[in-house]
């Protein structure tokens, strides 16, 4: 099977490694400025990529897999399970825990109660419909924070797109249109706040300076609490749906 080729001239290919007499899916990625070979777990997945330079062929990644596969155990048992949207499953929502709550004979809609995300219709379309959920309220939310730091500042801004995102958890282009996670409506309120005015304030400096954390600062309350929540818990969102 060919590799695919992504952005930057990246292919990727999905081959199966056979270790302990058990199938595990391993993606190999050939990086065009690779220089060594790099062997690493996804957190949001769990699944096992090394990256070669782009002379080297599939062989020398299963060597690699092979040569660290204690490692490759420890790293799976550590990582806690994924938790699917299903019926009677607890999920955070704005930093709360909320047990999904399947009602087969109610209406098809989806219903936040106290402590319950509420969901009729088929139970089919369950992990479809509550990840769609999701994804408006993520918009719902960060749209009004956005408008709102925006409007402080003054500042203009474009089109806001709801993405999931792997290695951020927003991103602000340079036409000034912003990109976030849903993930985010998963964590605390504050966490969610403070991703959409770090993106707002990059719509005037557009680095990490002093000026650009001032500006931060100046629209939440403690910017570096919330950081440090996203530093410690963030990767525990993409275990979720």
């Amino acid at each position: 099977m060919p590799a695919g080729e992504g952005r930057g001239g990246v292919r990727e290919r999905t081959i199966v490694w056979q270790r302990d007499g058990a199938p595990l899916p391993l993606t190999v990625r050939w990086h065009p400025r690779a220089r060594r070979i790099r062997l690493r777990l996804a957190v949001h997945d769990r699944r096992i990529i090394v990256t070669l330079p782009p002379a080297l062929g599939v062989q020398a990644a299963l060597e690699t897999a092979d040569r660290h596969h204690e490692w490759v155990k420890r790293q799976l048992s550590a990582r806690p399970a994924r938790v699917p949207f299903a019926d009677a499953v607890h999920v955070p929502f704005l930093g709360e825990p909320h047990r999904i709550g399947h009602r087969p004979d109610g209406p098809p809609d989806v219903r936040l109660a106290a402590g319950v995300i509420e969901i009729g219709g088929p139970v089919a379309d369950l992990p479809r419909r509550i990840a769609l959920f999701f994804r408006c309220e993520a918009r719902r939310h960060l749209s009004a924070q956005v408008a709102c730091h925006a409007r402080s500042l003054s500042l203009g801004y474009g089109r806001i797109s709801i993405r999931d995102g792997v290695t951020r958890w927003g991103s602000c282009g340079p036409s000034g249109n912003l990109a976030f996670s849903w993930r985010l409506v998963m964590a605390p309120w504050t966490v969610l706040d403070y991703v959409a005015a770090h993106e707002v304030a990059h719509l005037r400096e557009r680095n990490h300076g002093e000026r650009f954390h001032r500006l931060v600062a100046s629209l939440i309350a403690d910017p570096d609490t919330a950081r440090s929540w996203l530093r410690e818990n963030g990767s525990e969102l993409h275990r979720y749906g």
